[in-house]
């Protein structure tokens, strides 16, 4: 599943652990030298600042390409036709990270990981434009519209898993925060779902039981209603939200481990 072998990432992670020794003057010249020709790497880097030049011109390259293609080739096209080019745009961006990393051997170098961010972006605002845009507004939940924030969830786990890149993580996990906002338009209930996302059903019993003292503390005596007390209102209250938190079930993925350092560094370690 993952593009890059663990032995090439492993390589990598002992080249720059070799580097930070000699510059401490853990290791001699001559040392520094045998083991660099040891843990020799056939992925290409480059430095921070090269790698975000590259990603943003890489970022304003496709989206122009994108905006160039619909002007020239189509002629005052609708929304759903739109949405269906960057559906394929999309595509073509995947295929592209792929190949460069397949191909080029790119490894955090700014290309790959754009041309992977602006796949999930085209492909959100594709299905967006594509199925949604003639949709009359609503403020009640759209059930259907859920799957934008779905599809950038799911393909954003899988940039993470497939590249390993964290900052795909990280947008999963705020393509999660617009779920609940489909689902139902009541603000308790989607901050219980929100909980039991990212903390499992611990935290969305913790979030439910919360919900319910606060909520009888700072509304229903408000109101002049019956507080905690009343123990029937809280009971069905607790069996909603253990209800949603059952059908949510635990959506956690754990974070991914960095492997151990390359053997021949390891050695030199221990000698």
């Amino acid at each position: 599943m993952r593009i890059y072998s663990a032995s090439s990432e492993e390589t990598l992670r002992a080249r720059k652990l070799l580097k930070d020794w000699a510059d401490e003057g853990f290791l001699t010249k001559s040392q520094y030298e045998l083991l660099e020709q040891e843990t020799v790497s056939d992925l290409r880097t480059t430095n921070i600042f090269l790698r975000l030049v590259l990603f943003f011109f890489t970022v304003i390259i496709v989206a122009a390409a994108a905006g160039l293609f619909v002007v020239v080739f189509l002629s005052r096209p609708s929304d759903q036709t739109i949405g269906v080019f960057l559906l394929i745009f999309a595509a073509v961006c995947y295929a592209a990270a792929e190949v460069a990393v397949s191909q080029a051997r790119l490894y955090r170098y700014g290309i790959e990981e754009a041309l992977a961010v602006c796949s999930v972006g085209f492909l959100c605002v594709g299905m967006w434009a594509a199925l949604f845009s003639g949709s009359p507004y609503s403020s009640k939940p759209n059930v259907a519209q859920c799957l934008v924030p779905a599809a950038g969830v799911v393909f954003s786990l899988w940039i993470w898993r497939r590249f390993g890149f964290s900052y795909a993580f990280l947008a999963a996990m705020i393509f999660v925060l617009f779920l609940p906002g489909y689902w139902t338009s009541s603000h308790s209930a989607q901050h219980l779902m929100v909980a039991a996302f990212y903390g499992g059903p611990a935290a969305g019993a913790l979030a439910t039981v919360l919900s319910a003292l606060l909520g009888s503390h700072f509304f229903l005596r408000s109101l002049g209603e019956p507080g905690v007390e009343t123990w029937d209102r809280v009971a069905l209250f607790l069996l909603v939200g253990a209800e949603q938190r059952e059908q949510l079930g635990d959506h956690r993925v754990a974070a991914h481990r960095a492997g151990q350092a390359h053997p021949a560094a390891r050695q030199l370690l221990g000698d």
